[in-house]
């Protein structure tokens, strides 16, 4: 834009007003307006729900897991058929609270809900909660592939182990195997005598070309302050069948306590995994890890912002992972920026170089969990915020549909009825259609999203 020949403070004034549009545009842009299906409950009223995710099948049907956490407040303990407990099956105590089982629910392109199914088969196994939750992912063959962190003892010893299990026909799972290979590495002295290994925070993903991969944090070779810890994977390459042995991605700087996350490109042979880093000053920033040769080797992490968040403690804050041609979209909590709250950036080329961070809602008192998915030509972008005027939470979104240069203005998601809503999760189909879940007093409950009004 041409500027008046102006000198000194007039000029800077002009200069600095136009800074500050610029930015004002990058993040709302003019939006045709969407529209929202009747929320869908998913799950029963007398149930818990916690840990939610989903992914979409070649079919169109929604794939939606859950950990159930039991009975609900008042309901009756009659028909407990979810974990949950106190005790294993054989009486003795468990080492870890969260000893639950998981869910898979089927729903169809018009929103018609299935039964929930068992994915366990060992009753009460599950360690699943909202920041080391269960994954799914679809194949392109329809089979179904979940990864989940799972209770188990050796020797006396309490482990936490990274669990795979698929079901080739999209509804019945097969018995779970374990992906991570033994390890004697004993942390009791950094967990408090909760686990002696953990392989958990784990992420898996369905690539085009067929492969699935699966990673996960590790605690082999932590170091005794327990402030890092590594990044281990493990692949399938027979519609997870069978997996190879597994393998250290990044050895050390991997946060010990964020999950990870995983996209694709180029047809799989560009894997992209989102984490966060610690280093020895005790930042704990969202970085992205590329491999450019299916999984093979990966590149050393890119930071995706200058502020560093210094932190000695755990975030347990995923970084969110999403791809559509060359453009990589991310979002990610940080509390280094001004305001600290939900972010996002994107690159347009392949992960090389990434935008600046924009905050996705400033005005917001609270707002965490991020999530982002791409279909047809749009962009998606959706977490949890509480606003000064309330205090209950509920759920945000903006799209693009200009590979995330721009973003949409603010839209608060109809939910069903009042109370809080949060940690949203979101997968996007070819036809840039959303499908956005999300909970509620203990349920789940689910939306579709139409990418303009019809």
């Amino acid at each position: 834009m041409y500027l008046p020949d102006l000198q000194g403070p007039a000029k800077k004034s002009i200069q600095a007003m136009l800074a500050i549009l610029c930015a004002s545009l990058a993040l709302s842009a003019s939006a045709e307006p969407l529209k929202f299906s009747e929320p869908v409950a998913l799950s029963d009223a007398d149930r818990r729900i916690d840990a939610m995710e989903i992914a979409l099948g070649p079919d169109g049907t929604v794939h939606i897991i859950w950990v159930d956490k039991g009975a609900a407040a008042g309901a009756s303990l009659s028909d407990d058929r979810a974990g949950h407990r106190e005790h294993t099956g054989e009486g003795r105590r468990h080492h870890h609270p969260a000893a639950d089982d998981l869910y898979h629910l089927r729903v169809a392109p018009d929103l018609s809900v299935g039964e929930p199914t068992r994915v366990n088969h060992e009753r009460s196994e599950v360690w699943g909660l909202n920041v080391s939750r269960p994954r799914v992912q679809v194949s392109g063959n329809g089979t179904v592939h979940v990864m989940y962190p799972a209770n188990a003892e050796r020797n006396g010893d309490p482990l936490l182990l990274a669990r795979y299990a698929r079901a080739p026909d999209g509804e019945r799972f097969e018995r779970p195997i374990t992906l991570n290979s033994p390890s004697d590495h004993d942390m009791r002295g950094i967990t408090g005598g909760v686990t002696a290994t953990a392989h958990v925070f784990g992420t898996i993903g369905a690539s085009p070309n067929g492969n699935v991969h699966a990673y996960w944090i590790d605690t082999r070779g932590m170091t005794d302050d327990g402030a890092s810890a590594a990044l281990w994977g493990a692949m399938s390459t027979d519609d997870g069948r069978s997996f190879s042995e597994d393998f250290a991605v990044l050895e050390t700087g991997v946060c010990p306590c964020c999950q990870a996350t995983t996209a694709f490109a180029d047809g799989g042979q560009t894997v992209y995994v989102g984490l966060r880093e610690v280093t020895p000053e005790a930042f704990r920033d969202s970085v992205v890890t590329v491999s450019r040769d299916g999984g093979a080797q990966f590149a050393p992490p890119v930071r995706l912002n200058e502020a560093r968040w210094e932190l000695h403690g755990c975030p347990l804050k995923p970084t969110a992972l999403a791809t559509a041609g060359d453009h990589v979209y991310t979002a990610w909590y940080s509390a280094a920026e001004a305001p600290p709250g939900a972010y996002f950036t994107a690159s347009h080329d392949r992960g090389k170089q990434w935008t600046p961070p924009r905050a996705l809602h400033p005005e917001a008192t609270l707002s965490d969990a991020p999530v982002v998915a791409a279909g047809g030509d749009t962009l998606y972008v959706a977490w949890h915020a509480r606003t000064p005027d309330g205090d209950a939470r509920a759920v945000y979104l903006r799209y693009s549909r200009d590979g995330g240069r721009t973003l949409s203005d603010l839209i608060e998601v109809p939910v069903a009825g009042s109370g809080s809503a949060s940690f949203p999760v979101a997968v996007a189909d070819s036809h840039g259609r959303l499908y956005l879940a999300w909970q509620q007093a203990g349920r789940a409950w689910l939306t579709r999203v139409e990418p303009h009004a019809q």
